[in-house]
């Protein structure tokens, strides 16, 4: 009997073309909510330092990421509640890179419309997440966009009179996203930490605000400097499962699994 050889190539493309055949052309959306559902897990909040911070702890930014992102879709497909499967596995591409990490959602206003705050540094240099060490973060969906612009700085006690130039940027509110990479063999808590930034406020006599100069006087720039404000999160806390998710949402990240 001849067998019948069979080329790789050929043999790779029967593949794909049977895995193309078993997708589905479109996709039940779940209802919006878990997105939401996600952002209230792990929230911690103080008001320190005259500022109001917020950080809620999503320990699987995929899952996040995703439900985040198939809102606007199932917005847009209306009554029918379904769509193509392409549109969903273009926002997999976007976001498969954050499968295995962390992310916290930060939020930061000031309490005193009077005391103008600053960063010296990109925000990735004011935040900081450590376990046993120091993390590698990144630093995304900056809200506003900050501008760091140069201001003068004028320092006066006692006999000492000094100007300098650095370079702030302003803000009264922002928020922003962290993530970062766990490694499985991590038991520590997780601390998250914001420091560093600057504060000025518009007392006479004592310290004084020129937006449209770009001007700050106060009398040591290191009595300026905010004190860390930090929060502790538990393993358990970030080890626990996620809130239960909508069935269509479970099975579209079956689907993108296989």
């Amino acid at each position: 009997m001849r067998r019948i050889r069979i080329m790789p190539a050929l043999a790779a493309l029967a593949l794909a073309s049977f895995a193309a055949a078993a997708e589905p052309e479109v996709v039940a959306l779940p209802a919006d909510g878990y997105a939401e559902a996600l952002r209230r897990a792990v929230v911690k909040e103080v008001n320190a330092e005259g500022l109001r911070v917020k950080v809620v702890a999503i320990p699987d930014a995929y899952r996040y990421l995703m439900a985040k992102g198939l809102e606007p879709l199932r917005e847009a497909a209306g009554e029918i509640g379904k769509i193509a499967f392409s549109r969903v596995k273009e926002l997999h591409a976007k976001h498969r890179s954050s499968k295995g990490k962390t992310m916290f959602l930060v939020s930061i206003a000031a309490e005193d419309a009077k005391t103008h705050y600053f960063l010296r540094a990109q925000l990735a240099g004011h935040t900081e997440v450590k376990t046993k060490g120091k993390q590698t973060i990144g630093v995304t969906d900056v809200k506003p966009d900050l501008r760091h612009e140069t201001w003068q700085v004028f320092e006066q006690r006692d006999e000492f009179r000094g100007v300098r130039k650095l370079k702030l940027a302003s803000f009264r509110s922002l928020e922003y996203a962290v993530t970062y990479r766990p490694q499985a063999k991590d038991k520590e808590p997780v601390v998250f930490s914001v420091s560093g930034l600057l504060r000025c406020g518009e007392r006479k006599g004592v310290e004084s605000v020129n937006v449209q100069m770009r001007q700050l006087g106060f009398a040591n720039i290191r009595d300026q400097v905010v004190l860390p404000i930090a929060f502790t999160f538990q393993r358990e806390q970030l080890d626990k499962p996620p809130p239960a998710a909508p069935a269509e949402f479970e099975a579209i990240l079956k689907l993108l699994e296989e």
